[in-house]
């Protein structure tokens, strides 16, 4: 169970988030300021989008207790802790000599599933992974810097469903994970399965790849 104080709670209470954007957080494992400032772009752009929920876990690092990811680590994040370790130097004892590695922790960057043009059904796909040439589109890129402009947490790579190979996603190991989307009239729902997320696929007609 949460503690009743965390420094994402503190925030989110200085900053006037709304119980239900608090409770959404605490489910989905992040904090409310993300969810709102997403809710805001999706509004403003008309898109939607479906991210797969961080740990639940790493929300007690979340407001600053650790910092977020940032871009250039590619260690993967633990499972359990929603947190990245990367060695940032060696260091020796000079009493036994012996070597030891100094990390430092990170809180998990945000995974991004989908993004989807509207006003609504159907909706149409923005690509959001990078092309052969290694980059995103325009369009995708200018919503990737304005969410980043914004999030505690960032997002540093492609949508999960687009990054293919042969047709199919290179990761399709997403049976154990909740997701959290953001629908185009600012609306936010939680998805806590696999099975629930390719319903909601499947009732907004959304081609669903795994």
């Amino acid at each position: 169970m949460e503690p009743a104080y965390t420094r994402a709670t503190i925030l989110e209470l200085k900053w006037g988030s709304s119980a239900e954007h608090r409770k959404l957080a605490r489910m989905a494992g992040m904090n409310a300021l993300d969810i709102e400032y997403i809710a805001e772009i999706c509004l403003s752009r008309h898109v939607m989008i479906i991210m797969r929920s961080p740990k639940r876990a790493s929300r007690i690092f979340d407001g600053g207790l650790i910092d977020p990811k940032p871009p250039g680590v590619k260690e993967k994040t633990d499972r359990y802790t929603g947190t990245v370790e990367r060695a940032v130097r060696r260091a020796v004892d000079p009493v036994t000599g012996k070597e030891s590695v100094v990390t430092r922790t990170y809180i998990s960057d945000y995974d991004l599933m989908s993004v989807w043009k509207g006003p609504g059904r159907p909706y149409a796909k923005l690509f959001f992974s990078e092309t052969a040439r290694g980059e995103l589109s325009a369009e995708a890129l200018s919503l990737l810097r304005e969410l980043n402009q914004g999030l505690i947490r960032k997002i540093q790579h492609g949508a999960n469903d687009d990054w293919l190979k042969d047709g199919k996603p290179r990761n399709p190991h997403i049976g154990f994970d909740s997701f959290i989307v953001w629908r185009v009239n600012g609306s936010v729902e939680f998805k806590p399965s696999k099975g629930m997320l390719q319903q909601f696929y499947r009732d907004n007609g959304l081609h669903w790849p795994y």
